[in-house]
């Protein structure tokens, strides 16, 4: 990932200073009367063509160093949002964004990714937005995790008491 980005930054620099080292060598053709200039044609296929595939080369491995970057970031999140929902009792996502340093948008699509792969379950409080979250072996199915009482088919939220149901399939 490093390295990727390093040769695309080295690529970039080297197609700037092709870019700046053809121009001054024609601006000193021209200058000089005893040296021939090239045609147009061949100006063009000397300055541009060079620097334009090096300067390509290095943004396309910025940007491949960059996607790998975000994958690897979303990688390591998973695991250490689904450990800071289960250390805490009662959190949200703004807090745990603030504990993980991660942005409030990526922990709710992490949460909301956790209870789908089934890894989490809870409910979460709907005057404060406090997640309460537990191990999903320990939520019954067909009852809300918050106050036990029944929920028939599969409601986000529960009928009795008003919490947000967290479970994989809701």
């Amino acid at each position: 990932m490093g390295r990727r980005r390093t040769w695309g930054l080295v690529l970039i620099g080297a197609g700037a200073l092709w870019l700046v080292g053809s121009a001054l060598l024609l601006m000193w053709m021209r200058a000089s009367s005893a040296t021939p200039l090239p045609s147009g044609e061949m100006r063009v296929v000397m300055t541009l063509v060079p620097s334009l595939l090096l300067i390509g080369g290095g943004a396309f491995l910025l940007l491949r160093a960059r996607t790998m970057q975000t994958a690897e970031l979303r990688r390591t999140s998973l695991e250490d949002v689904r450990s800071a929902l289960l250390r805490h009792d009662a959190v949200t996502v703004r807090e745990i964004a603030e504990e993980l340093d991660l942005p409030g948008e990526l922990v709710h699509e992490i949460v909301a990714e956790l209870v789908e792969r089934g890894q989490i379950a809870g409910y979460i409080e709907p005057t404060t937005g406090k997640i309460h979250v537990t191990e999903p072996t320990r939520v019954l199915p067909g009852a809300c995790p918050a106050c036990g009482s029944p929920t028939a088919g599969t409601p986000v939220t529960c009928p009795q008491c008003g919490m947000t149901i967290l479970r994989p399939g809701l």
